[in-house]
């Protein structure tokens, strides 16, 4: 059996606050997609800042691949990919994620 992605006090904590909250807000997101699909077509689709993309090389939800010509619409781009790691990047290498955040920044803002 593999390592858990959380530890049991962890788990407590996000059951409990699931428990007391549910999980309305993430549904209402989805909720009102077709509503903030709609009112942002005339919006243009570039961002003009410089980024950073981590991204994590068993997220089976955001597949590495799925960032691929990111470029067009993020000209200044930084990509970096995280190995052995799945979706929950903060969890599962928050060091190396650490580490990859503010070098970027470092770089990019002194």
């Amino acid at each position: 059996m593999g390592q858990a992605l959380l530890k049991p006090e962890e788990l407590a904590f996000y059951a409990a606050a699931f428990e007391r909250t549910g999980f309305t807000g993430g549904i209402n997101w989805y909720r009102n997609f077709t509503r903030n699909w709609e009112s942002m077509k005339d919006v243009r689709e570039q961002i003009d800042v410089p980024a950073l993309m981590v991204m994590a090389e068993n997220d089976v939800v955001l597949r590495p691949a799925m960032a691929d010509g990111m470029e067009a619409l993020v000209p200044d781009l930084e990509k970096h990919l995280i190995k052995n790691c799945g979706h929950w990047t903060q969890a599962e290498q928050p060091d190396e994620l650490n580490q990859v955040m503010t070098s970027w920044l470092k770089r990019r803002f002194g």
